[in-house]
């Protein structure tokens, strides 16, 4: 993954290199830009990148990025895809038909054979003044297909994650484990609100040491939202999931904010897919 920033211009790019797919001809959904005469000395890599302005305060300042703040939004993220690498390519917006420019998208991953593109995106706040907060949803697009849907969703007559089950957490950061099935981090702390609920005791998210926000914790589940469990317990926030390149047992690298005790840092741990060997 290659990050730039361009403050002249306040684009912000996150670019993924994929295996050599055919891209071109994407129109299915946002605006697309066809240009010809491509670099014959070029190898024609496609790329997928996410784009969106940096955001500012009021005062015009660029707000830094917190490592501790998850669930950050800043407005106008969207995907985008490049046939290839070079200037004059093909661009695409894959997600504009549900931003319309007014969302948010990150976590853009590639699936092990570049066929498939996992991200997370949060739908603008029409109404901010309310409780009702849009939450952070994973997306799934195929390349092959050109399209898009939504991984947790008990309403699938449409692309959006507009259902209940979409509503009841934010899920950032996924990644395809070797099988198949997807690993990330959320806020819906699956099994600790079963083992409240088998003690007698009511149900509640917890929260981080600084008590600012559900603490975002790990989960597994199948392809198609199904067999979701919490497979990470801790009082802050477990984060960015990666897979192990060298391990085909599906070992988890991820990143632990560990705030307790006097304690106050990010640290890389081991885990895996099934919660052991932490």
């Amino acid at each position: 993954m290659m990050v730039l920033f361009n403050n002249s211009s306040y684009i912000y790019l996150s670019i993924l290199i994929l295996p050599l797919l055919v891209l071109t001809g994407c129109t299915d959904s946002g605006s697309s830009s066809s240009v010809t005469g491509a670099d014959p000395g070029v190898l024609e890599a496609p790329i997928a990148f996410v784009k969106r302005p940096v955001p500012v305060d009021d005062n015009g300042d660029e707000i830094q990025s917190d490592l501790r703040e998850p669930l950050f939004f800043a407005e106008g993220g969207d995907v985008y895809l490049r046939s290839n690498s070079t200037v004059t390519a093909t661009e695409t917006n894959i997600t504009r038909l549900i931003t319309a420019g007014q969302g948010d998208v990150k976590d853009l991953k590639p699936s092990f054979d570049g066929t498939r593109l996992l991200f997370t995106l949060r739908q603008f706040d029409p109404n901010p003044n309310d409780d009702d907060i849009p939450t952070w949803n994973i997306y799934e697009y195929n390349l092959q297909e050109k399209s898009l849907r939504c991984i947790i969703d008990d309403v699938r007559s449409t692309v959006e994650c507009d259902g209940f089950k979409s509503e009841e957490g934010d899920d950032v950061g996924p990644a395809y484990l070797p099988d198949g099935r997807i690993i990330f981090s959320s806020n819906r702390q699956r099994q600790s609100g079963e083992m409240l609920t088998n003690e007698g005791k009511p149900r509640f998210k917890a929260l981080d040491e600084d008590e600012d926000t559900a603490a975002m914790v790990l989960h597994v589940m199948n392809d198609d939202g199904g067999e979701l469990h919490q497979i990470s317990f801790n009082q802050s926030h477990d984060l960015d999931p990666a897979i192990l390149t060298n391990s085909y047992s599906g070992e988890v690298m991820f990143t632990r904010w560990d705030n307790t005790a006097g304690n106050n840092a990010m640290h890389l741990y081991k885990i895996n897919p099934d919660g052991t060997e932490l």
